[in-house]
């Protein structure tokens, strides 16, 4: 598994992260023994399971795997309504390179 073999080569105070579809953070416990010090659950395009998952976040809920509750990512594009009470890192993914018009855009997204 290439997550082994980077965790061996990294100095044990980098920390590794890795991209993680919703549906694993929220059921699939899989990742739980990855040698990874987060999973960046990706909120966005997520098929089958986006209303589920959007719907679980917008009540309030929280992904039940910690190694998804420390950040999250979300796509420039598509407007996410849910609020994390806490303080997250978060990853804006956008499908072209940025422009100053996408900056004020998240800035605005981010102020509601």
């Amino acid at each position: 598994m290439a997550s082994k073999v980077v965790r061996h080569v990294l100095p044990p105070s980098v920390g590794l992260s890795i991209t993680a579809l919703a549906s694993w953070c929220a059921g699939d416990n899989w990742i739980a023994d990855l040698p990874v010090d987060e999973a960046v659950p990706m909120i966005f395009r997520m098929g089958v399971d986006d209303q589920r998952i959007k719907s679980f976040l917008v009540e309030g809920n929280d992904f039940p795997e910690p190694l998804c509750r420390a950040s999250y990512g979300i796509a420039l594009d598509e407007p996410v309504a849910m609020k994390f009470a806490d303080k997250r890192r978060l990853y804006v993914f956008a499908e072209h390179a940025w422009t100053e018009k996408d900056v004020a855009l998240l800035d605005e997204r981010l102020r509601q």
